[in-house]
């Protein structure tokens, strides 16, 4: 019997300069992150967060895979999850 390792972790921040805004940076770089973390480390599960103003950020993270699952209690962030192979 093989046991399933379920490895997890957080994604803090990502920042693109706001001069570089608005040019599929951020996609690009949020994509290479993803393929690393996933594929370099075998993680089967990243989280994030966000404020909840920020819509451009949930529609790329949504598009990207994550989905929404529940409001942090000490700051208001909306969490979001993407699992591999989900």
């Amino acid at each position: 019997m093989v046991a399933l390792v379920k490895k997890e972790t957080w994604i803090d921040r990502i920042l693109i300069d706001e001069k570089y805004q608005r040019q599929g940076i951020g996609r690009k770089a949020m994509r290479l992150l993803m393929f690393f973390v996933l594929d370099k480390y075998k993680v089967n599960t990243l989280y994030l967060s966000i404020v909840r103003e920020n819509q451009v950020a949930r529609k790329l993270y949504e598009e990207l895979g994550f989905y929404y699952t529940l409001v942090d209690d000490l700051n208001g962030e909306l969490i979001f999850k993407y699992s591999k192979g989900a």
